[in-house]
């Protein structure tokens, strides 16, 4: 009966800082994969904007009216409800119109074409076809998809395109 009065909880006081040192380390483990988890996320939400970026940029260069061969250097062609100042409210996306559709209405969509050169600009010295007999119009196509607010990331693109004229 004498041993048990001498114990003092030396095991118990032991195993309470154990635990505690255990638990500090577990928080700060799930701390750390809860801000790789939405790092991951944000990287992955901007891949999905550029990935949108690009295919509204493709497809307004696959339809030729976009890029109209009109007017001079600064000539600017936008979706119609573009937030822009432009000089023409006139973008078509036919095929796609129904993929970007929702996006456009939210108002995430901005394309803008822009006249960079005039059309005595000479063509680029390419072997293959007669130089003389061409000039380039150059525009500057610029694709942004920015759904930030909704956590759906965003993306700017601008993209060259060369339209070669038959002198």
């Amino acid at each position: 009966m004498n041993h048990r009065n001498r114990q003092s909880g030396a095991a118990l006081f032991m195993a309470l800082i154990f635990l505690i040192i255990i638990t500090l380390i577990s928080l700060s483990a799930m701390r750390s994969s809860i801000i790789e988890l939405r790092m991951a996320n944000n990287d992955e939400m901007n891949a999905q904007a550029a990935q949108k970026a690009q295919a509204i940029i493709d497809a307004t260069i696959a339809n030729t009216s976009n890029t109209p061969v009109i007017g001079g250097v600064g000539e600017t062609t936008c979706l119609v409800n573009s937030a822009e100042a432009c000089t023409r409210y006139s973008i078509i996306l036919e095929d796609q119109a129904t993929t970007f559709q929702n996006d456009i209405d939210e108002g995430f969509v901005e394309v803008v074409v822009e006249r960079v050169s005039p059309l005595t600009k000479p063509a680029p010295r390419i072997q293959g076809y007669s130089l003389p007999n061409y000039s380039v119009a150059t525009f500057e196509v610029r694709g942004t998809f920015d759904a930030s607010d909704v956590g759906e990331g965003n993306a700017d693109i601008v993209e060259g395109v060369l339209v070669l004229i038959a002198n």
